[in-house]
């Protein structure tokens, strides 16, 4: 499957969890969780520095998710240092090795996943999109 087909399949989604989602609402992070809440998807935030974010009760880590949540996360969007991406991917990982999500690990602009974990998360099932905005593309298919 090529990047347009993995992003169309993710657009489709309705739950994103978005792990690190700013307090600044101006932050990039934000403003695009925002967008996507606009747009009908049912957005969770993960920020282990806020309770509650975008009128949604906020996670300190995908991990942290109830099993009620964690089964209807589609897409894991990360907004974090490319550096952390390989601890955000073994928490998807684990969480979608219980069965739950449909497994749709999105990295936005500028955040890439190393070749060898990209091949990781491949191998386990999950669809990889990586350095691309989803407000952008969602945008340029509406």
């Amino acid at each position: 499957m090529g990047i347009d087909e993995e992003v169309g399949v993710a657009l489709k989604a309705k739950t994103v969890a978005v792990v690190g989602v700013s307090r600044d609402e101006a932050s990039d992070s934000s403003s695009v969780a925002a967008y996507l809440q606009s747009h009908g998807y049912n957005v969770i935030p993960i920020n282990p520095s806020a309770r509650q974010l975008l009128g949604e009760k906020c996670f300190a880590s995908l991990g942290g998710l109830p099993e009620s949540l964690q089964e209807k996360v589609e897409v894991v969007l990360v907004f974090r240092p490319t550096v952390e991406v390989p601890q955000v991917l073994r928490e998807c990982l684990s969480m979608f090795a219980c069965g739950y999500g449909k497994r749709i690990f999105w990295t936005q602009l500028g955040i890439t996943v190393s070749p060898s974990d990209e091949k990781r998360a491949r191998r386990a099932g999950l669809l990889v999109v990586q350095d691309h905005c989803i407000r952008t593309e969602h945008e340029k298919r509406a």
